[in-house]
């Protein structure tokens, strides 16, 4: 039986993005927006479990190591279960 959709994953009754965005942020955004939008991720689908965090499918081949490290960094810090131990 599939479960609905919870209310979280909409903002404003449009869907909200539950990934890092590929096409801006990572590629072209400052370490520091990368951290942020990571973030705001967790916090908005992190609770209840059943989250994994992604980055869609690919990573733009411009897209800074740095980046690609804030990112990574960022969910390893407050990604973990139980979210803010």
């Amino acid at each position: 039986m599939l479960r609905p959709l919870r209310s979280k994953w909409f903002a404003n009754g449009q869907p909200e993005e539950h990934r890092v965005d590929t096409q801006r942020t990572l590629p072209f955004g400052a370490p520091d927006e990368v951290r942020r939008e990571v973030r705001k991720r967790i916090k908005i689908f992190g609770p209840g479990g059943e989250f994994v965090f992604a980055a869609v499918h690919n990573i733009q081949a411009c897209t800074p190591v740095e980046n690609i490290l804030a990112m990574f960094e960022t969910v390893r810090e407050c990604g973990r279960y139980p979210l803010g131990a």
